[in-house]
Order: C-alpha cells, then structure tokens, then sequence
C-alpha cells in the first residue's frame, strides 16, 4: 500500500490543509506529526518476543506524546460532566502528576494545565482511545474506537473512523509495528541491521544518559530514573531533549512516560518506551510490556497516529450500519 511521491506529497498536503481548517472550524487542537515513510521496510526479530516494525504503508505520528494542554483541551469538550472519568484527580493531587486541574461542578467542568507542556499521564487505554475519537470525529464515542451508547467499548476498526472522520485522516493509537518503527528504525544503517537499540539513535553500548542541561545538550538524552538520587525526578516538557529525536523525527519514545499501543497483549494492550520512573533498560526495543486497559499509571501516557482514509480498506456494509446506529444513538443521548 505505498504511496508514489507526488500521491504522498498530496496526501500531506491535504493532511496540513485540512488540520488547519478543522482548527478554525472546531478548535480541536491537532498535535504536530511527522510522516513515517519507507513503506515495506523489513521487520527486526526480538528472542522470544517476535517480529516488530514492518509497515506496509505510510503514516504519521505525533511528534510528541500527547500533551497536558492538548489532552486539557480535549477534557473542556467532551467532560462536562465526565461520565467515562476521563479525568483522574492523580493529574493535579500527586507530585507526580501532569498538572490538569478541574473546577466547577458536574455538567459543568471546568480543566486548565498549569504547565500545558508537560505529557498527559493518569490516562486509561480507554481514555486515550477517546482521545483519538475525538480528533477523528469531534466526539469521543465514535472513531477507530467504538463504544456502545452505554459507554463499554466494543471494538477497533480504522475502517469504522473512516467512515466517521471530519476531514479524511483517522486518529488512532500507533499499532506496535507503528510505534516500534517510528522509534527504532534507520534505513540509512546497513541492511542487516536497520534498527537501533534506543529510541535516540543509540546503541546498546551507548544508552542515553539524563544529564541534559539547557545550552549543552548534545543529544542521546533521555529521561529515566537511572543513576538519579531518589527525588530528583518527574515528568518532563516533551521535547526536552531536542537533540535526541529518533530517525524520523520524534521525541521521548524513550522515557518521560511509557506509551499505550492499539495492539493487545497478554492482558489489557501492550505499551513500550519506559517512563520518568524505570530504568535506561526498559527504553529498549527489546523491552515489551502490557497492562489492563482501564490501568492509570503515573508513568502512563500515549501518542497518536494519523492515516488518510484513502489507505484505509473500504468499510463493510455491516460496519456502516453499525457507525450509523452509533450515530443515533449519540444524538438521542445529547
């Protein structure tokens, strides 16, 4: 499913083009991306674990994990009264939360970010769901992600976000192919060995240090717990490290928080990436881990990945009559 260029430099364009208008349209912010090309790269084995990283198709993916500001945002629109707790008091109560505050009472609230830089954390995999509903859709319950009109959730389809989204490009979480490529792969790195082993273009040898300062940053940093004094620790503004970006561009898939993937694992969904709190090991790509899906970690958070509907198998019959139940379903409770 690759592109030719000129189609890849349309697609793109239209991308830019329609994230701009849907601003001015909706005020749904859209996160900065970058495209994850060389489509039908080869995938890297991991002992006991398998095959990660091939991807047939190009893509996009956020260039950061999602922020507080943007997931703050997203709150004012859709939680009101919050009936999926989409919020966890843990973002503004904790030392370690990512400061969003609610005020006001219910049908009513009101969220703000102290520091709208910093990455969301405290978020289920259901929440972070929402979230990309809410880019593809302007609403939380219809996407790539479908829940009933009660609110459980009931499958995965980037077929049924096609058929929903607002301007041609479904929002989902990476799949664990999406994220380990965009993290680990290098097609400049000779053919028997196009992945790193960090996240910062970094191998084994050579893991990323924390000791990043303003004015002397000189990349391979990254932020993990490792060789800290207990305390001296904590989230991070995304994009700290701006030397430390992977080969395509993105930053902190390596610490600050781990990452929820749309691929499920033994229990709950896989995330990968290693937060503020783990070890220099845990950013590795041989490091694989899962959680429930209504799991809200302090060291939990997400990034998002963009399709153009173009790319996107025609949805069955059955799958539009279901968006479109959906649909109904969503009006009459509004």
């Amino acid at each position: 499913m690759g592109f030719n260029q000129s189609r890849l430099r349309g697609v793109v364009a239209v991308r830019i083009a329609c994230a701009v208008l849907l601003v001015f349209a909706t005020g749904i912010a859209r996160a900065e991306f970058v495209t994850v090309g060389d489509s039908g790269n080869a995938g890297e084995y991991q002992p006991q674990l398998g095959w990660f990283g091939d991807v047939s198709y190009t893509y996009d993916i956020g260039e950061y994990e999602v922020t507080a500001g943007e997931y703050a945002q997203f709150l004012n629109a859709v939680a009101k009264s919050d009936p999926y707790g989409l919020y966890n008091g843990d973002m503004n109560s904790t030392t370690y939360g990512c400061k969003i505050a609610r005020s006001g009472s219910p049908e009513s609230y009101d969220y703000s970010a102290t520091n709208a830089a910093l990455p969301v954390n405290f978020v289920s995999w259901y929440d972070a769901a929402r979230y990309c509903n809410w880019l593809t859709s302007g609403n939380s319950e219809s996407g790539a992600y479908q829940f009933d009109g009660s609110g459980n959730f009931i499958g995965t389809s980037r077929a049924a976000g096609a058929a929903v989204c607002t301007e041609g490009i479904v929002y989902t979480l990476p799949t664990e192919d999406e994220w380990y490529k965009a993290a680990y792969y290098d097609p400049t790195r000779s053919d028997d060995d196009e992945y790193w082993w960090y996240p910062t273009k970094s191998d084994s040898g050579d893991p990323p240090t924390r000791d990043w300062s303003e004015g002397t940053n000189t990349g391979n940093n990254a932020n993990h717990i490792e060789g800290e004094p207990y305390g001296n620790y904590g989230l991070w503004d995304v994009g700290t490290c701006d030397e430390s970006e992977s080969y395509y561009g993105t930053f902190d898939q390596g610490g600050n928080v781990s990452e929820w993937t749309e691929t499920p694992g033994a229990e709950g969904y896989v995330f990968r990436g290693g937060s503020w709190n783990t070890g220099v090991s845990e950013l590795t790509a041989e490091n694989r881990n899962y959680y429930p899906s209504d799991t809200e970690s302090r060291e939990l958070g997400f990034r998002v990945v963009a399709v153009s509907a173009a790319i996107i198998p025609e949805p069955s019959t059955v799958m539009l009559l279901l968006v479109a139940a959906m649909a109904g379903l969503l009006r009459r409770r509004r």
